[in-house]
């Protein structure tokens, strides 16, 4: 990152105030969880839609944070990974045939 694009940035996070920072902090934590979610899960873009009641056009804003989410956006991606944590968990005990 340049100085410039530093300064940039500095300059946007101190003009927030501290709702718009905890906007933003929660909004990049959303957009991080997610991202781990469909990496780990290998989810399509059409899951992820479905799943989170969105619009295709939507799923790019919707990945990279710039989405108003709402509580149930929050308790599904909550859900997904809770779910894929357990999938990972339970795979030791899992029995073959």
């Amino acid at each position: 990152m340049s100085k410039q694009s530093q300064k940039n940035v500095w300059t946007v996070l101190k003009s927030f105030n501290k709702f718009e920072y905890t906007l933003l902090k929660h909004s990049i934590n959303f957009r991080d969880k997610l991202e781990v979610c469909i990496k780990d899960g290998k989810l399509t873009k059409e899951y992820v839609c479905k799943y989170f009641e969105i619009k295709p056009q939507q799923y790019n804003n919707f990945c990279i944070g710039a989405f108003d989410y709402d509580m149930g956006h929050i308790a599904k991606l909550n859900n997904l990974a809770w779910e894929q944590y357990m999938n990972d968990e339970m795979k030791p005990f899992q029995l073959t045939k």
